[in-house]
């Protein structure tokens, strides 16, 4: 199942309308019965933050997605794994509550140990908080999808008859096409 968040009725609204609320659920609902959901965006466009309460799967001083600007380029596609209603992190002086777990295919030396934390209101692209949508953030939307993936009925496990490796370097990922 395939959501586009940045149409209607989302238009990359999570925790401020009532069907992005229902979507946000969804999410955690899939997350909780053991299947993936994933989701994609640019991540040129994500700003950080620290975690100040770790809740209770997070560890202080871990990173936080914060919110997202409107540039940026490198579609990419991740999966949220994980979350947690009691983590926080600061965004100009506001105390964000609540994110989802993401896991990402850069390897272990990129964020946490290749997974970040991404505050609920960074999936907003007008932020709950009026202070966050100035001009300083030029906020953007973070992720423009979820793609439900159910285990139980969606995937078949069988051998792969061809399967090929490869590995490929640039200096300029974001020129890479």
């Amino acid at each position: 199942e395939q959501i586009w968040f940045t149409n209607a009725p989302y238009n990359s609204q999570m925790t401020t309308t009532a069907e992005g609320q229902k979507l946000l659920f969804k999410i955690k609902e899939a997350i909780a019965s053991g299947n993936v959901v994933v989701t994609g965006g640019y991540p040129s466009r994500w700003k950080y933050s620290s975690v100040i309460n770790p809740g209770e799967l997070g560890k202080k001083g871990e990173s936080i997605l914060a919110y997202s600007i409107k540039d940026g380029a490198g579609g990419h596609q991740v999966s949220l794994v994980g979350y947690d209603d009691n983590i926080t992190t600061k965004a100009n002086g506001v105390t964000l509550k609540g994110a989802f777990l993401m896991a990402n295919s850069y390897g272990e030396g990129w964020q946490n140990d290749g997974y970040v934390w991404v505050a609920y209101d960074a999936l907003n692209a007008v932020s709950e908080y009026e202070v966050l949508n100035n001009e300083k953030y030029n906020r953007g939307w973070t992720f423009d999808q979820f793609c439900f993936m159910y285990w139980d009925s969606d995937v078949e496990v069988v051998k792969p008859q061809l399967s090929v490796e490869v590995e490929l370097e640039t200096n300029n990922r974001e020129a890479f096409y």
